[in-house]
């Protein structure tokens, strides 16, 4: 928890554990600090009905400003909170129950959301990576997914890509790293082709602030389509991002979200790049940022 100040920003984090939920409503937390003076509690609720009954008791004298949350877990003990504290309630993603039902919603383009006066759609999810960093431009970051309902997932396909990566950038150093949802034979088939300037990185082994360092670092970044969140990460980590090759499943929001980036030239497909295309100049992207801004400006008395 922050040091307590008089006049901070009360922030009540309700989590439902996941990981790239977390991830979300830190990015906001950090937006927000960057502004005014905050405070925070964080609430892990294991089922919905965790808040709706309110099984968790808040410290003495902490009275939230801003209830947030992200995951369907969260969302009915967003109003239960928000209601018992006259606080604010901000759902991260599209919710599981009406938009009017909540003070704001922060909802990425690709869910195709409508239009509302308590609504900004952002793109992709936010993040809490910072845009900013060394970029250094002899070292590239190849971050791989797995099996998804979006993608048709390729093992052996994203090996060779990895190997042409290595191949035709001799002077650059790649780290591969892969994800809870990648098959474990990728990496071991990467250390078997025993390339010179290939390194591998087990998500295991990683510790949770890993990534957002390591996209600091990496002047360009190569990522598996259906890795999404680690898409906008690394965009707005400000590197130049690749897309690795993977045929679609269908025509999902995922996907049309996917082509999106590429069509406004901030991806660049595997396929293009062989061709000579080159990686696209970092386009700056900081949604948590903006989402901040927005919040702060539609009620400017919670910076005071």
């Amino acid at each position: 928890m922050n040091e307590t100040v008089a006049s901070a920003l009360r922030i009540l984090h309700l989590s439902d554990g996941k990981p790239g939920h977390d991830n979300q409503a830190r990015g906001l937390i950090r937006a927000l600090a960057q502004r005014c003076s905050v405070e925070t509690q964080h609430i892990l609720l294991r089922n919905r009905w965790q808040g709706l009954l309110r099984s968790r008791r808040l410290p003495q004298g902490f009275e939230p400003d801003l209830v947030i949350g992200a995951g369907s877990r969260t969302h009915l003990g967003l109003l239960i909170y928000a209601k018992a504290y006259a606080a604010r309630s901000i759902v991260l993603m599209r919710p599981s129950l009406p938009c009017a039902w909540f003070d704001a919603c922060l909802v990425p383009q690709h869910d195709a959301p409508r239009p509302r006066d308590n609504l900004l759609s952002t793109v992709g999810a936010i993040n809490a990576v910072a845009p900013h960093g060394s970029h250094n431009p002899k070292s590239t970051l190849v971050l791989v997914g797995g099996p998804s309902k979006h993608y048709q997932w390729d093992s052996a396909r994203i090996v060779e890509q990895v190997a042409t990566l290595a191949e035709r950038n001799p002077d650059q150093q790649i780290l591969v790293a892969d994800s809870r949802r990648t098959p474990a034979a990728v990496l071991d088939d990467i250390k078997t082709l025993a390339l010179h300037n290939v390194a591998t990185m087990p998500w295991r082994q990683a510790d949770a602030g890993w990534l957002a360092g390591e996209l600091a670092q990496h002047a360009s970044c190569w990522v598996s389509p259906d890795s999404v969140s680690m898409v906008y990460e690394a965009l707005t980590a400000g590197c130049r991002v690749g897309l690795l090759s993977l045929p679609a499943a269908s025509a999902s929001r995922v996907a049309r979200g996917i082509e999106g980036l590429v069509a406004e030239g901030r991806l660049v497909r595997f396929a293009d790049w062989l061709d000579g295309q080159a990686l696209p100049q970092p386009h700056p992207l900081n949604e948590a940022q903006r989402c901040a801004d927005w919040i702060l400006q539609r009620w400017p008395e919670l910076a005071n």
